[in-house]
């Protein structure tokens, strides 16, 4: 996975937390506690999800309440700080634009494979988002749509279909 994803997790939990928190959670999922993540590392899937799990249990909240907060920091704070090219006019353009968004960050990860992100529009309010990805986060893929709405003033209603689809409905 992208080393991007960790640096939005360390920094979010660091700022909000205490770099206690995060040398604990490093510890707790096999890294030195001074380790450091660069933004296009190739972090294996099973560290990631090592961090997520000891995350949540670290700062003694939920999976989906890691979920949710991870998602609003990478919103509102990660992607303008370290992205600041991916300024979009609305949430349906930022949406839209999500494939290209992983294409870009993941040119020069090695061995990158960053979810797939298929769009059928029912109209122009009604999108079905199929996420196809090995890792099962469609949790955070909900959650972190949900926040582009925030972030624009957009209200999107979000229903999970199954592991793989979303509806997201413009109102």
């Amino acid at each position: 996975m992208k080393g991007t994803i960790v640096k939005a997790a360390e920094r979010m939990i660091i700022s909000t937390y205490g770099v206690e928190k995060w040398e604990e959670i490093l510890y707790r999922t096999g890294f030195e506690k001074d380790h450091v993540f660069l933004i296009r590392d190739d972090v294996s899937d099973d560290k990631v999800m090592g961090i997520l799990k000891n995350s949540a249990q670290v700062l003694n909240i939920s999976k989906d309440d890691l979920l949710s907060e991870y998602a609003k920091y990478w919103i509102f704070s990660y992607i303008s700080e370290v992205y600041p090219s991916f300024q979009f006019s609305s949430a349906r353009e930022f949406i839209k634009n999500i494939p290209s968004i992983h294409d870009f960050m993941t040119e020069s990860v090695l061995n990158a494979t960053p979810p797939v992100f298929e769009f059928d529009w029912i109209n122009e309010n009604e999108l079905i988002l199929t996420y196809i990805s090995s890792r099962g986060l469609i949790e955070l893929a909900k959650n972190i749509l949900s926040q582009i709405g925030e972030k624009y003033n957009t209200k999107i209603n979000i229903e999970k279909i199954d592991e793989k689809r979303l509806k997201l409905i413009f109102t």
